[in-house]
């Protein structure tokens, strides 16, 4: 003992006493290309101020550890003598700093008489068996060594790696010269067992948090508690590395958000001349059914980019040359043969609604670019935040701040999908892999790119499209997009919502009245009732205008049309939605104070005209308590006469405008009749909206509910009405419920009222991850099976700690227009 002190003594005495400089400290590293991961090791030195040297291995010689062994002993023996200068060694692409160099000599000293400090970790490799060799730790520290990281004094460094002629296994060689007492008292080696300098996120990205210090996000240990400088990720840690490079060294501020997204940019329209702008290959891949085809190839013509610097490829499945992995990596072989400076690849289900969208993802400037796409109203997206060591979807805990735009910039993602922009001096030297049989070929190429060391990033800072749903898209119906209003409303209503009808919903709009307490609205486009004619006529099995009618539950009808139901052409459902979503804002509007929802409407028709067929309909009043009048063709144009006249107010609407709707009250006021069609066909959609009896006539009133909750359960349990609704509504299961999917197995709503709701939501502004939960939760209500026990008399009554909870967590979010904790 007394002999190893004095060992320690003497070599003490041999370096010297004072205190390090950051001028004492340098980075050493070896590279051979400078990948994505390489830019990225640089920059966080650069951000630090590090000093730093590059050694680079020639391309063509072995890649084996020994050769990065030489390197180092080539080019550090400059340093063989020098007793006061650190160096630093360590990977140039899988390593990060995230502090300065006056933490890292800080640091150092600390472990004194220590004169080389090794990175360490909680696995033993690549002999396990040796784990029994090393002396034993706290619980809370790091037993085993590991050779990607380690620092000292120059001379000894040299001295270390120089002790043997070749090193085959680094990892190997310094792991049994750790191990082997004389060696490690030679040179005073230890391994940073606290992880005070080095970590490896091998397995170990649970230990961490991301804490913040004034405006940099840095890096804590809370096993360890410690704050290491060097962040490095090897194997599975690379993805762990990935994502904490989006928020350390610099990236992310607190204050001001995302720094890379401004870092490294360019400004492509600067380019005056046209002709010299970079040569953009897109490829278009149409690899299944889609709907809304047509707005696709629209949104693409409007891309604005000088025509002239754009090649299009396009590949349909339906072609069977090639598959889809095959198509794909010939649009990479194209750009690479022709040398084009970008390939942006667009699927058939994006849509590109920001025309500067290419012009945008060129500016950012980097290898992979996408625009982050969601499908609207939902959190399903065109990348992963992380994914499973199997290779599959993982949610990463900052997924849902991207999608709802709490955070905004450019991120670092290790899977991107259906839209990226591949920048082509980059396709010069490596080719991105589509094709394998047990894999995707979107799968694939995020792992080859991954795996050469390049990084994929999505970019949140303007909104350039949206995700259509292609899942269900049935192409043999007559008219398939009309049927998509549930899997895609926002398009769904960009074709066939009447372009005019949201100047009626506005404040001070006057809706038109040709007659009294008859409101005329545009209400659906022109290709809408285009579509509609040409579905009915292609089933084609019209009523005859027939009193006898076994479509209605009494097989009988009065006043009897020339009809088909929507039930028969399974449109009903999505009619309903369309009077929830679309015509109770008109009917809101113009007959204030009533309020059903969601609107009743049992028969739901299309009447056809013919003169030789029905020609007119005689005077009545509609069992409705209002009723909806759309026409759908032109008058004087497709046919003649025709119109509707109501006898009370001696008034009638003659030239009736296609697309646009007719609002009457039903039943007393307004007997009218439809005039006589003297030449061609008449078309209109007629609805009969009946009020919806969402009580009971003998309910409890709020307060016996609030002092005999056993007496409702008593007289409800048996039944379970869906009080909201109606009482002769029960749960039942109900698939495909978005957003409210807990409630599929017993449900008192349908997926059809689902969608109406979320849809005409108003966002959630400055709202935490909790709050939108709780908000979720909250607007599922009224599918919840026991809603007898506390929707009374149209009011939902909550529990006290929910409301207290919702409270704390939603204050300070914004819900239309207001702050919730401000709100009266």
């Amino acid at each position: 003992m007394l002999k190893l002190l004095i060992i320690i003594l003497l070599i003490s005495f041999n370096y010297s006493i004072q205190a390090l400089s950051k001028d004492d400290l340098l980075v050493v590293a070896v590279a051979t290309n400078k990948t994505d991961e390489y830019q990225r090791f640089i920059r966080s030195l650069n951000v630090y101020g590090f000093k730093y040297e590059i050694y680079n291995r020639d391309q063509s010689s072995s890649t084996d550890d020994g050769q990065w062994m030489k390197i180092l002993r080539e080019n550090l023996v400059r340093y063989k003598d020098d007793k006061t200068k650190v160096l630093l060694v360590t990977d140039a692409y899988n390593a990060i700093f995230s502090q300065g160099s006056e933490f890292v000599l800080d640091k150092f000293e600390a472990l004194k008489p220590a004169r080389i400090v090794f990175g360490a970790e909680d696995v033993c490799w690549p002999d396990e068996q040796l784990k029994y060799d090393y002396p034993l730790v706290e619980g809370n520290e790091k037993r085993f060594l590991n050779a990607d990281s380690f620092m000292g004094y120059a001379s000894d460094i040299y001295e270390m790696i120089s002790s043997q002629d070749e090193i085959k296994d680094e990892q190997l060689f310094f792991t049994k010269l750790f191990l082997d007492e004389t060696t490690r008292n030679k040179w005073s080696v230890v391994i940073d067992k606290g992880a005070e300098i080095f970590m490896n996120l091998n397995d170990a990205i649970d230990e961490l948090e991301l804490p913040v210090n004034g405006d940099d996000v840095y890096v804590h240990n809370t096993w360890t508690n410690s704050t290491p400088t060097v962040i490095q990720g090897y194997g599975s840690g690379k993805k762990s590395l990935n994502y904490l490079s989006n928020y350390i060294a610099r990236t992310w501020s607190p204050t001001t958000g995302c720094l890379q997204s401004k870092e490294n940019v360019v400004d492509v329209t600067q380019i005056d001349d046209l002709t010299k702008w970079p040569m953009v290959y897109i490829a278009l891949f149409i690899e299944y059914p889609t709907p809304f085809l047509r707005e696709y190839f629209e949104k693409i013509m409007k891309i604005t980019y000088p025509k002239q610097r754009m090649g299009v490829l396009i590949h349909n499945h339906v072609s069977y040359d090639m598959t889809e992995g095959e198509a794909r990596q010939q649009a990479i072989h194209e750009c690479q043969e022709d040398k084009c400076d970008y390939l942006f690849v667009i699927d058939s289900i994006v849509h590109i609604d920001h025309p500067d969208t290419l012009i945008a993802l060129i500016n950012i400037n980097r290898t992979v670019v996408a625009p982050m796409l969601l499908r609207p109203g939902q959190t399903w997206s065109n990348f992963w935040g992380d994914y499973s060591d199997e290779g599959f979807y993982l949610r990463s805990p900052d997924y849902m701040d991207f999608v709802n735009y709490n955070k905004m910039g450019l991120f670092n993602v290790p899977h991107i999908a259906h839209a990226y922009l591949i920048n082509g001096t980059f396709l010069q030297h490596f080719t991105p892999k589509y094709i394998d049989s047990a894999v995707d070929p979107d799968v694939k190429v995020c792992q080859s790119i991954r795996d050469a060391g390049y990084f994929m990033f999505i970019n949140n800072e303007m909104n350039f499209g949206h995700l259509i749903d292609p899942e269900n898209f049935n192409i043999s119906l007559t008219q398939p997009e009309l049927y998509e209003i549930f899997n895609n409303v926002k398009d769904w209503k960009a074709r066939y919502l009447h372009p005019d009808y949201q100047k009626s919903l506005e404040p001070n709009a006057t809706i038109e009245q040709p007659c009294t307490d008859v409101y005329w609205f545009p209400f659906l486009s022109e290709e809408f009732t285009e579509s509609f004619i040409n579905v009915m006529e292609t089933y084609n099995i019209w009523s005859g205008a027939l009193h006898q009618d076994v479509r209605l539950a009494g097989g009988y009808e009065n006043v009897p049309t020339d009809d088909i139901h929507m039930t028969q052409v399974d449109f009903q459902e999505h009619w309903l939605f369309i009077l929830r979503d679309i015509v109770q804002p008109i009917q809101q509007k113009v007959f204030t104070g009533y309020f059903s929802d969601p609107p009743k409407a049992v028969l739901n028709f299309v009447v056809r005209y013919m003169p030789d067929r029905q020609k007119s309909l005689r005077a009545h009043h509609d069992a409705s308590t209002y009723t909806i009048n759309l026409a759908l063709n032109d008058v004087g144009k497709d046919y003649e006469g025709g119109g509707c006249r109501f006898v009370r107010q001696n008034c009638s609407v003659l030239s009736t405008r296609r697309g646009w709707a007719l609002m009457q009250p039903g039943r007393l006021t307004h007997l009218h009749e439809g005039l006589p069609v003297t030449k061609g066909t008449r078309y209109i959609m007629y609805t009969n909206s009946i009020d919806l009896n969402t009580g009971f006539t003998d309910a409890l009133t709020l307060e016996e509910y609030e002092d005999d909750v056993e007496l409702i359960k008593l007289r409800f349990d048996s039944t379970r009405p869906c009080r909201f609704f109606s009482d002769d509504r029960y749960p039942k299961v109900e698939e495909g419920l978005a957003n409210c999917s807990w409630y599929e197995k017993d449900a008192c709503c349908k997926r059809t009222e689902v969608a109406s709701v979320f849809e005409s939501m108003y966002t959630l502004h400055q709202a935490s991850t909790q709050c939108r939960n709780m908000m979720n939760y909250l607007m599922c209500f009224f599918c919840a099976p026991d809603q007898y026990l506390w929707y009374i008399k149209k009011r939902v009554k909550i529990c006290e700690t929910f409301c207290n909870e919702f409270y704390q967590h939603c204050k300070t979010a914004e819900f239309s227009g207001n702050t919730i904790g401000m709100c009266n």
